[in-house]
């Protein structure tokens, strides 16, 4: 499974790197399962580098380099704080992505296997006692506004807990200290302290000590107790269940070949892909993951194009389909071609909020193009936001024509979507 290499034998052929850290051998064991041999390699390739072992394959769509923990935590010697950092500096990943196990806060709500996306991370260990209560003294660490918006974004996800039971993904604020917890008052007390916080864990506080600044990070954990006391009850069995329920999310989302590319991280490219670009013959085989000018040449006009050119004279245009088939690529390769002004707003972040949160999110990401240096809109409506909406293209385009491509409208069954 592992073929062992000197560090300086190590080939990247240019790609940039995403870092998987682990906390713990069984979680690492599950990893490696789902960590496939890089380009000719038969076997996952295993580095020794100093105090540290990296294993080196591909993950989903992506390059990756695995590192785990010596110690559980973040502050201790070879803890995630050390460990992390080390990796960083060695590999100078894109993303450190954290996988793992956490425990939940509601045992009616939540399930074992429901996976916990890290929106921030709240250190509890950090507090103020006054008059016989503790407040948290320190300011909650956000995890990538990138990764989230992309974990956020896998609906097609699956994973099945029961015969009639799916996992959910739940992003929130995800509590983190030295404290291994197992009671059932101390947790509670915690989540008094942090109402909107959804699980606990022990090594988030490294990550993004490690990590801020210099990549983008976030922690997906796999819910495998309830920190009631119960911790030791089905303990193998659940904490290879949460295991496998977050690996299975992170590579629902890094199976995407498109996902990353604003940070410079892309897919692996294979052989069989690069035959593909040279030859003629397959050329109306080919299908871009994303619209780029410079390959123009390659681009096989199709029936929608011509479709899309002519209706671009509408009022307005709606194109529904399935995740992945090319409608973003399709409307703004034409508007390009035909050299329309134009601006794209994205509502994949919207996705189970209300109408007034889409036209919300409008108007900041239009406020943020066309008035970066204007403040963001905290509370308004619906008409509000219109009317704002409205002030802000009279103003820079009046009496233009501009072209607002509004992508992944998250529809649901309420009416008001509808």
């Amino acid at each position: 499974m592992y073929k062992e290499i000197d560090f300086k034998d190590v080939k990247l052929n240019g790609n940039n790197l995403l870092l998987l850290i682990t906390a713990t051998s069984l979680e690492t064991k599950i990893l490696h399962d789902s960590i496939k041999p890089f380009g000719e390699n038969d076997f996952i390739l295993k580095i020794n580098n100093g105090n540290y072992t990296y294993f080196l394959g591909e993950f989903g769509n992506y390059l990756a380099v695995h590192v785990q923990c010596g110690t559980m935590g973040s502050i201790s010697r070879d803890s995630s704080i050390t460990t992390i950092s080390e990796a960083i500096t060695l590999f100078k990943p894109k993303i450190a992505l954290m996988i793992g196990i956490a425990f939940g806060v509601d045992d009616v709500e939540q399930n074992i296997g429901d996976v916990l996306v890290s929106e921030c991370i709240t250190p509890y260990n950090f507090k103020k006692v006054q008059n016989g209560s503790d407040t948290i003294r320190t300011n909650d660490a956000p995890a990538s506004k990138l990764l989230i918006n992309k974990f956020k974004s896998a609906l097609g996800w699956e994973f099945l807990l029961k015969e009639d039971l799916k996992a959910k993904h739940i992003i929130a604020p995800i509590l983190s200290g030295e404290e291994l917890i197992n009671d059932i008052k101390r947790r509670d007390e915690l989540v008094k302290e942090k109402p909107t916080a959804k699980g606990g864990e022990m090594e988030g506080i490294g990550l993004y000590s490690a990590s801020d600044g210099k990549c983008d990070w976030i922690l997906v954990k796999g819910i495998c107790d309830f920190a009631d006391g119960n911790k030791d009850k089905n303990k193998d069995e659940n904490q290879i269940l949460a295991m496998q329920s977050a690996v299975s999310l992170c590579i629902e989302v890094f199976s995407s070949r498109t996902a990353f590319d604003s940070i410079n991280l892309f897919p692996i490219l294979k052989d069989t892909e690069k035959t593909e670009l040279t030859s003629i013959h397959n050329l109306n085989q080919v299908l871009f993951d994303r619209y780029d000018q410079s390959k123009e040449e390659y681009y096989i006009n199709r029936e929608i194009d011509k479709t899309i050119k002519t209706h671009l004279n509408i009022y307005s245009l709606w194109i529904y389909g399935k995740s992945g088939r090319g409608k973003s690529n399709i409307i703004l390769r034409n508007v390009i071609k035909e050299k329309l002004d134009h601006i794209l707003i994205s509502l994949a972040n919207c996705n189970g909020l209300t109408i007034d949160d889409f036209f919300k999110e409008m108007l900041i990401e239009l406020s943020e193009k066309l008035e970066p240096e204007s403040n963001t809109f905290e509370n308004v409506n619906f008409q509000q936001s219109i009317k704002k909406i409205v002030a802000l293209l009279e103003k820079h385009f009046k009496n233009k024509i501009v072209y607002i491509i509004i992508d992944e409208i998250p529809l649901g069954n309420d009416a008001n979507c509808k």
